[in-house]
């Protein structure tokens, strides 16, 4: 799958996005090749997610000293130790690359992860 957005910053209300007057959007290709730079075999669960809206941290997120500024809804969230290192973050890949892969598969329960075999 390919995103690509036209701003870093999400309005916070339509209001907002009006009195910009910047044009707005997404492009998703669900079915576009995926490069495989993106895939990671980095547990769903390491990753951080907002508190309020469960918005996964990702490359627009605005960081204080220790905390993080969903790009979603604005909420404050606590660092963890994974986000910590000024240094270190530009090389963990959901921050520094619009799609990352991420192995959900251990976050799932067993009965999740069995095939739909359509019968």
């Amino acid at each position: 799958m390919a995103l690509y957005f036209s701003a870093d910053v999400f309005p916070a209300n339509a209001d907002m996005k009006e009195q910009s007057g910047i044009p707005w959007g997404c492009i998703i290709q669900p079915l576009a090749p995926l490069h495989q730079s993106c895939v990671t075999d980095i547990p769903a669960s390491s990753i951080a997610r907002c508190s309020n809206c469960y918005a996964y941290i990702n490359p627009y997120v605005k960081f204080g000293r220790k905390t993080w500024r969903c790009s979603l809804c604005r909420q404050e969230n606590m660092c963890t130790e994974r986000y910590m290192s000024v240094h270190d973050r530009k090389d963990l890949p959901e921050l520094s690359k619009n799609i990352v892969e991420f192995d959900f598969t251990e976050d799932l329960p067993n009965s999740s992860q069995q095939r739909y075999t359509g019968e």
